[in-house]
């Protein structure tokens, strides 16, 4: 049995990082809040001696060094940029330290705490679930009631779709979509380790026909990408379909149940003209609009296509090979900047215009290796999938730049870890 390690500081930032997430970025003082978050972490650390002790050598501290040879990276970056801010340059690379602290953490407890995180886990159903109800009633209402309870802000969105995310903060549908995401995914895993009721099954098939119908509404199109780059990462944890385990869901009967899902999408598009519009309006415009950015500078300032064209012009104007145009120069998610109305959009578009692309490496490092320890991925082949799945939600989100992008991140690699887990034990049996 593995010895638990978690102090009563751990559940504190347990606590915190989940209310983060869902109450304090609504309420405007996640700013303040992730402060707390990582200052706790900090304490934390040098309090249980982690950084002298032999198996944090080779997780923590080795990350850390990684940092460091970011941070000089990112100074040369800011002392070789064409107009360097040193406000802005300090507040960039918090603005990553701020996700990093938390994922190199959390990362931390899976691998030696994840007897203790499974126990967490399986007991909190009903409030992980709990929060996805209520946000289903609140986001319902949203679409009939614009701006309704769309959470505090210092600034003004006149685009009333991205308001359209429940309790989630200030035009936060991103963050909306991921959490819904990790919902699914943690009510399979109750499934199949938990509760295998017939009731749970339904009502998780309905959040998943409820958060494919509701990203149509608050025009987040991203949620159906997400939604198969994690798919494939559960069918590759998920180690066998044909194990006796509570949910006696077969390899036939999974890719039985996906075909059948593509059916009944395939028939709507076809007999039904209003889910065609929908369809065409958002999810097929987005895959037009991406293909003929990368073509030509016709459709640069349609935000989608601002994510091709950020890395395009990184590589061509702004020295990418380098060290940037300048992390001193803008913010990561300045707007209007370089020619962009959306600038920002995206990190790796961001990252590579300002930091350049060595920089942009060394973090990705960091980020790819701690998801690696989050799902447990031991051969080659789970690492390549976390990877390519880290690297586009990169070049598509701002899983970096946002940190309760992050943490929603952080939660669905989690799941996924404990499938694997489980079904590596269940093997065994």
């Amino acid at each position: 049995m593995q010895k638990s390690n978690i102090n009563k500081i751990d559940i504190v930032i347990l606590i915190l990082s989940f209310l983060h997430v869902c109450i304090f970025n609504f309420l405007n003082i996640a700013n303040f809040s992730i402060k707390i978050i990582c200052l706790l972490i900090v304490i934390n650390v040098f309090l249980k001696n982690r950084i002298s002790s032999n198996r944090i050598s080779s997780t923590i501290k080795k990350r850390i060094i990684i940092m460091g040879i970011a941070f000089i990276v990112f100074i040369l970056s800011a002392l070789f940029g064409k107009d360097t801010h040193w406000k802005i340059a300090i507040s960039n690379y918090l603005c990553i330290l701020y996700s990093v602290i938390p994922l190199i953490y959390f990362s931390d407890l899976a691998i030696h705490n994840k007897n203790t995180l499974t126990k967490i886990f399986r007991n909190s159903f009903y409030i992980i679930n709990g929060y996805a109800i209520l946000n289903m009633i609140i986001s319902i209402i949203q679409v009939i009631f614009p701006g309704f309870m769309a959470g505090m802000s210092t600034w003004q969105n006149s685009f009333s779709d991205d308001l359209i995310c429940g309790l989630f903060g200030y035009s936060c549908t991103p963050q909306f979509g991921l959490y819904f995401i990790f919902v699914f995914f943690y009510n399979l895993y109750y499934l199949m380790s938990v509760n295998n009721d017939k009731r749970i099954k339904f009502y998780n098939y309905f959040i998943l026909f409820f958060l494919l119908v509701i990203s149509m509404f608050n025009d987040n199109k991203a949620v159906y990408i997400e939604l198969v780059l994690f798919l494939m990462l559960y069918l590759a944890f998920n180690k066998r379909y044909d194990i006796k385990d509570k949910t006696q869901w077969t390899l036939k009967g999974i890719y039985g149940k996906l075909a059948a899902a593509f059916f009944c999408v395939l028939v709507s598009y076809i007999v039904l003209p209003p889910v065609r519009d929908l369809f065409e309006q958002n999810l097929i415009y987005a895959f037009r609009l991406f293909f003929q950015a990368a073509k030509s500078d016709s459709v640069m300032y349609y935000g989608s296509a601002e994510r091709v064209y950020a890395v395009i012009h990184a590589f061509t104007k702004y020295h990418a090979f380098g060290f940037g145009y300048g992390v001193g120069t803008c913010y990561w998610q300045a707007g209007n900047a370089f020619g962009f109305s959306h600038f920002g959009l995206a990190d790796m578009g961001s990252f590579l215009c300002l930091s350049g692309v060595w920089f942009t490496v060394l973090i990705l490092y960091v980020y790819t290796s701690c998801f690696w320890d989050l799902t447990h991925s031991k051969n080659i082949v789970t690492k390549l999938l976390t990877t390519a799945v880290i690297l586009i939600l990169f070049f598509y989100s701002q899983i970096i730049t946002s940190n309760t992008l992050c943490f929603n991140l952080i939660y669905i690699m989690l799941v996924l870890g404990l499938v694997h887990n489980y079904t590596i034990i269940e093997n065994k049996k």
